[in-house]
């Protein structure tokens, strides 16, 4: 009986050590951090109570280079996650409208949202003129930087991974009488840990380090842009 004890003892340790052992799978958010000094305001669009101003977005791309290094950005979730970030963004800070339904731009920006020999990009040349709901303003967006890295971290007898994502995006808006523009970009960054830097089926772009360091980015931008404009 003893020996019955004792081996059923052993049999408990291992199956603890081999636990502890294996690499974690669970995504634990670290926080999306951005060290931007001109918006310090972690990322709040400054109050405004003025007239809309009507923007049309023309064009959401992503140079070669980084598009050839990461095809993932050409998947449709992807591009429907940051057409969504982009058109929400602009539609949170009161000072904009589009010359469509919201809902509209999204998806026909996720539509055309494709990976090609030129890099990704999604375009809209349909700009109505010689109407009330003409835009003022054109929106061009661009991913300017792009990166991620993957590391492991021994955490007591525990292997760790985690995942950083870096992207830098900048946004131009452009007057439709004078053609001058108003550019803005910033960078965001998010450090998960456990695997979370695509949207699978299992998790929403949100979710993921892209989602979340693309929020960062687009909104720091737009604060920026908002305060350039309102300087005016």
């Amino acid at each position: 009986m003893k020996r019955i004890i004792y081996q059923v003892l052993v049999l408990s340790v291992l199956l603890v050590i081999v636990g502890c052992a294996s690499v974690s799978t669970y995504t634990e958010d670290e926080g999306s951090y951005n060290t931007d000094k001109e918006a310090r305001e972690k990322f709040v669009f400054p109050d405004y109570e003025g007239l809309k101003t009507r923007v049309q977005i023309i064009r959401f791309g992503i140079p070669e280079t980084i598009a050839k290094q990461y095809p993932e950005l050409g998947d449709k979730r992807v591009g429907w996650g940051l057409c969504n970030r982009l058109v929400e963004s602009f539609w949170e800070t009161d000072m904009f409208e589009f010359v469509e339904e919201k809902e509209n731009v999204v998806k026909k920006m996720a539509d055309h949202w494709m990976l090609s020999e030129s890099g990704i990009v999604s375009e809209d040349t349909a700009v109505e003129a010689g109407n009330l709901k003409a835009p003022e303003y054109l929106i061009y967006a661009e991913v300017y930087d792009f990166g991620v890295s993957h590391s492991e971290e021994i955490v007591g007898i525990k292997v760790q991974e985690s995942n950083t994502t870096v992207i830098g995006i900048q946004i131009r808006m452009v007057n439709v009488e004078t053609g001058e523009f108003v550019p803005a970009s910033a960078e965001g960054r998010s450090k998960t840990i456990g695997i979370g830097t695509w949207a699978t089926v299992d998790l929403d772009f949100d979710q993921t380090t892209v989602g979340k360091a693309s929020q960062d980015a687009i909104n720091t931008a737009i604060v920026k842009l908002m305060k350039r404009i309102m300087k005016k």
